[in-house]
């Protein structure tokens, strides 16, 4: 599992490789003020409608979350 201080910084990357620079820039604005817990839900829910739920999973899984 990735240190809490990483999980923001991983999820915008995740959002950049999976949905380009734009999202993810505006992401990392509103995860500013999100605890960790909601950012992850919130990349599981981004992902999962983006390329599925077992892609999605298998991402979590690449990027160590």
């Amino acid at each position: 599992m990735v240190d809490k201080g990483e999980i923001k910084k991983m999820a915008i990357q995740i959002l950049h490789d999976y949905l380009g620079v734009t999202t993810s820039k505006l992401y990392k604005n509103f995860y500013m003020n999100q605890t960790e817990e909601m950012v992850l839900i919130s990349l599981k829910e981004l992902l999962t409608e983006y390329i599925g739920e077992s892609q999605a999973r298998d991402a979590f899984i690449r990027y160590g979350l």
